[in-house]
Protein backbone atom coordinates (compact mmCIF):
# COMPACT_ATOMS: atom_id res chain seq x y z
CA UNK A 1 0.00 0.00 0.00
CA UNK A 2 1.49 3.11 -1.06
CA UNK A 3 2.00 5.61 1.69
CA UNK A 4 0.91 9.41 0.34
CA UNK A 5 -1.54 9.80 2.89
CA UNK A 6 1.12 12.58 3.51
CA UNK A 7 0.23 14.72 0.08
CA UNK A 8 -2.15 17.40 0.88
CA UNK A 9 -5.85 15.77 -0.79
CA UNK A 10 -4.80 11.85 1.06
CA UNK A 11 -4.39 14.08 4.38
CA UNK A 12 -6.81 12.75 6.86
CA UNK A 13 -7.38 9.66 5.49
CA UNK A 14 -4.11 7.78 8.35
CA UNK A 15 -6.95 6.23 10.08
CA UNK A 16 -8.78 4.61 7.07
CA UNK A 17 -5.13 3.45 6.35
CA UNK A 18 -4.38 2.13 9.44
CA UNK A 19 -7.83 0.15 9.25
CA UNK A 20 -7.04 -1.47 5.83
CA UNK A 21 -3.44 -2.16 6.97
CA UNK A 22 -5.29 -4.46 10.12
CA UNK A 23 -7.95 -6.03 7.73
CA UNK A 24 -4.82 -6.97 5.54
CA UNK A 25 -2.99 -8.11 8.28
CA UNK A 26 -6.11 -10.64 9.12
CA UNK A 27 -6.65 -11.76 5.70
CA UNK A 28 -2.98 -11.82 4.20
CA UNK A 29 -4.45 -13.51 0.70
CA UNK A 30 -6.99 -10.26 0.52
CA UNK A 31 -5.16 -7.67 -1.86
CA UNK A 32 -5.09 -4.05 -1.00
CA UNK A 33 -6.86 -2.76 -3.77
CA UNK A 34 -9.49 -5.09 -3.42
CA UNK A 35 -10.42 -3.98 0.14
CA UNK A 36 -9.94 -0.20 -0.79
CA UNK A 37 -12.90 -1.33 -3.38
CA UNK A 38 -14.94 -3.23 -1.48
CA UNK A 39 -14.56 -0.57 1.25
CA UNK A 40 -15.84 2.35 -1.47
CA UNK A 41 -18.69 -0.13 -2.42
CA UNK A 42 -20.22 -0.68 1.43
CA UNK A 43 -19.95 3.33 1.70
CA UNK A 44 -21.66 4.14 -1.42
CA UNK A 45 -24.67 1.06 -0.48
CA UNK A 46 -25.16 2.79 3.06
CA UNK A 47 -25.27 6.38 1.53
CA UNK A 48 -28.29 7.04 0.41
CA UNK A 49 -27.93 10.29 -1.06
CA UNK A 50 -25.14 9.30 -3.16
CA UNK A 51 -26.66 6.31 -4.53
CA UNK A 52 -29.44 8.18 -6.10
CA UNK A 53 -26.52 9.32 -8.90
CA UNK A 54 -24.23 7.14 -9.26
CA UNK A 55 -22.92 6.25 -13.13
CA UNK A 56 -25.12 3.96 -15.21
CA UNK A 57 -22.09 1.88 -15.53
CA UNK A 58 -22.76 0.58 -11.44
CA UNK A 59 -25.04 -2.23 -11.77
CA UNK A 60 -27.22 -1.48 -8.00
CA UNK A 61 -29.83 -4.12 -7.11
CA UNK A 62 -32.70 -2.83 -4.83
CA UNK A 63 -34.38 -5.89 -3.59
CA UNK A 64 -37.66 -5.04 -0.94
CA UNK A 65 -35.89 -8.11 1.88
CA UNK A 66 -32.23 -7.60 1.58
CA UNK A 67 -32.46 -3.48 0.74
CA UNK A 68 -29.52 -1.98 -1.51
CA UNK A 69 -26.62 -5.28 -3.60
CA UNK A 70 -24.13 -4.46 -5.85
CA UNK A 71 -21.57 -6.86 -7.49
CA UNK A 72 -18.34 -6.52 -6.31
CA UNK A 73 -15.34 -7.87 -8.60
CA UNK A 74 -11.99 -8.93 -6.95
CA UNK A 75 -8.77 -9.59 -8.91
CA UNK A 76 -7.39 -5.93 -8.56
CA UNK A 77 -3.90 -5.42 -8.92
CA UNK A 78 -1.95 -4.03 -6.19
CA UNK A 79 0.61 -1.32 -6.57
CA UNK A 80 3.39 0.53 -4.49
CA UNK A 81 3.05 3.60 -6.29
CA UNK A 82 1.59 6.82 -5.74
CA UNK A 83 -0.55 7.98 -8.36
CA UNK A 84 0.23 10.87 -10.09
CA UNK A 85 -1.00 14.26 -9.14
CA UNK A 86 -3.82 15.93 -9.73
CA UNK A 87 -6.74 13.24 -10.05
CA UNK A 88 -8.38 14.61 -6.86
CA UNK A 89 -10.27 18.14 -6.78
CA UNK A 90 -8.76 20.80 -5.20
CA UNK A 91 -10.01 23.12 -2.90
CA UNK A 92 -9.84 26.15 -4.82
CA UNK A 93 -10.89 24.74 -8.77
CA UNK A 94 -13.83 26.52 -10.56
CA UNK A 95 -16.56 24.76 -11.00
CA UNK A 96 -16.45 24.25 -15.05
CA UNK A 97 -12.84 22.07 -13.86
CA UNK A 98 -14.83 20.61 -11.22
CA UNK A 99 -17.29 19.77 -13.60
CA UNK A 100 -15.18 18.26 -16.28
CA UNK A 101 -12.93 16.11 -14.22
CA UNK A 102 -16.28 14.37 -12.84
CA UNK A 103 -17.35 13.76 -15.73
CA UNK A 104 -14.02 12.03 -16.61
CA UNK A 105 -15.23 9.89 -13.69
CA UNK A 106 -18.63 8.66 -15.13
CA UNK A 107 -19.94 11.00 -12.36
CA UNK A 108 -22.05 13.60 -14.32
CA UNK A 109 -23.41 17.13 -12.99
CA UNK A 110 -26.39 16.24 -10.93
CA UNK A 111 -24.01 13.16 -9.18
CA UNK A 112 -21.60 15.71 -8.37
CA UNK A 113 -24.19 18.48 -7.04
CA UNK A 114 -25.60 15.10 -4.82
CA UNK A 115 -21.39 14.53 -4.20
CA UNK A 116 -21.06 18.24 -2.96
CA UNK A 117 -24.06 18.61 -1.26
CA UNK A 118 -23.30 15.41 0.65
CA UNK A 119 -20.13 17.16 1.52
CA UNK A 120 -21.02 20.77 2.57
CA UNK A 121 -22.49 19.38 6.00
CA UNK A 122 -18.72 17.44 6.98
CA UNK A 123 -16.34 19.23 9.30
CA UNK A 124 -12.79 19.92 7.24
CA UNK A 125 -9.62 19.71 9.52
CA UNK A 126 -6.87 19.93 7.13
CA UNK A 127 -7.06 22.45 4.48
CA UNK A 128 -7.92 25.43 6.14
CA UNK A 129 -6.87 25.07 10.09
CA UNK A 130 -7.85 27.97 11.05
CA UNK A 131 -11.88 27.08 10.24
CA UNK A 132 -11.28 23.22 11.42
CA UNK A 133 -14.45 23.83 13.92
CA UNK A 134 -16.48 25.13 11.60
CA UNK A 135 -19.36 23.11 9.87
CA UNK A 136 -18.16 23.23 6.10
Amino acid sequence: MSEDTNDDYSNGLQSIVAYTKKIKAKYPLAGVADLIQFQAKIAIVTCPLVRLFLPPTLTILIDQKQGVRMRTFVGRPDSLLSNPPGLMPGINQDAQTLVNMFNAKTIGPDGLAALVGAHTSANQFFALPATRTYIQ
